[in-house]
Formats: structure tokens, C-alpha cells, sequence
């Protein structure tokens, strides 16, 4: 028996009543502890739900928005201790759009913000959640200031079309270099949610 589709964190935003899709957005500033960071805006949904026998409910979840991690990397001219107190932000990002609880998806909206990261180590790692979404060859895709440059961000600009997958994380290694700023990315599995049963009484 298949049972319909299920959606977490289960928050005020609840689909109309005989509607299978809802709006979600995503904060820009991603770095208020109050809202647990991005952890509050994640959402993870589940339409392959069955009943494994008379009393259980057995559901997997999937992340279906799309998680950036960015690297600083020292080239030429800095040392690790010139990234500290760096200004890491994401311009021009999707962060709203529809999902749908029967596909277990969400579609893209039109408005974009520039996405400020949660910091995980100053200097070094950043991390923030978008929608699912591509970015065409000559988009700048992140601004990093220094702090001993005020005013004067290297900015990252793609050379090939890079697409934000749904349930993936895309690592974008940036280094720094006194005359220039090199960009590469890659995609790596972004963890499921795991498989939860529920005792039907």
C-alpha cells in the first residue's frame, strides 16, 4: 500500500487544502544561530512511502534543495592567515520557489538575492543552501573581500555553465591570488535523511 507524500520540517507553510505543492523559501543571511543557521530553510520530502506490514510506516527522505561549500585556498601573494575575517557572499542566487509533495521536488522561482554563508571555519570554509538551479558561463558566482582590502572584492566569475543540483553538494574551491581569483567545482553526494518507521495504532 502507498500512502501519500510527506515533507520535513512540517512548519506553518502547509500546501491549500487539495494542493500537492507549496512555496518555500530560503533565507539570504544564513548566519543567524537563532534560525539554526540554514538548518531551518533545509527541506527534505518523501513520496515513496509504504507500509511494510499491517503496523509500520516505513519513508525515506531526500534532500531536494541544493547545498554550496565554499573553499578559500591561499595562492600566490597571501598565507592562510590573509583569508581570516574574509567577507564570503553568493550574488544573483534563486532562493524560493514551488515543491511539489508528489514528485518530491522543487521548481526554481524568478527572484534572486546575494546569499551570505554560515561560516564554518573563518578563512577557510563556507557553506549555504539554495534552489536547485543552473548558472550559464560568465555569471559571477562569489564575492570574497578580504579584511586588509576593504572595498575591493575578488569576485568569481564561471567560465563553463555549472548546474546546483537537487540533493547534491557543490564544492567550489576558490583561491586567491594577488592578480586573480581561480574557480573550480565539483559535485559530491549530499547525505539522505534517514529512514524513518512510524508505529501506526
Amino acid at each position: 500500500m502507498q500512502l501519500p507524500a510527506v515533507y520535513y520540517p512540517n512548519n506553518p507553510v502547509l500546501p491549500a487544502s487539495g494542493s500537492s505543492t507549496f512555496l518555500w523559501s530560503i533565507a539570504a543571511d544564513q548566519t543567524d544561530p537563532a534560525n539554526n543557521y540554514y538548518d531551518n530553510y533545509d527541506l527534505l520530502m518523501s513520496n515513496n512511502i509504504n507500509l511494510s506490514g499491517p503496523d509500520n510506516l516505513n519513508f525515506q527522505f531526500k534532500h531536494v534543495l541544493s547545498q554550496v561549500e565554499v573553499n578559500l585556498i591561499a595562492g600566490t601573494g597571501f598565507v592562510a592567515a590573509d583569508l581570516v575575517g574574509a567577507t564570503v557572499t553568493l550574488p544573483g542566487y534563486r532562493l524560493s520557489g514551488t515543491a511539489n509533495l508528489q514528485s518530491a521536488t522543487v521548481t526554481m522561482g524568478n527572484g534572486v538575492a546575494t546569499v551570505t554563508p554560515r561560516t564554518i571555519t573563518d578563512g577557510v570554509q563556507y557553506m549555504a543552501l539554495v534552489m536547485p538551479q543552473p548558472k550559464p558561463a560568465g555569471t559571477d558566482i562569489i564575492s570574497v573581500e578580504l579584511a586588509a582590502y576593504p572595498g575591493v572584492p575578488f569576485i568569481g566569475r564561471l567560465t563553463t555553465v555549472l548546474d546546483f543540483e537537487p540533493g547534491k553538494r557543490t564544492i567550489i574551491n576558490v583561491t586567491l591570488e594577488k592578480t586573480a581569483i581561480r574557480l573550480s567545482a565539483t559535485l559530491a553526494p549530499w547525505v539522505n535523511g534517514q529512514t524513518g518507521n512510524i508505529i501506526i495504532q
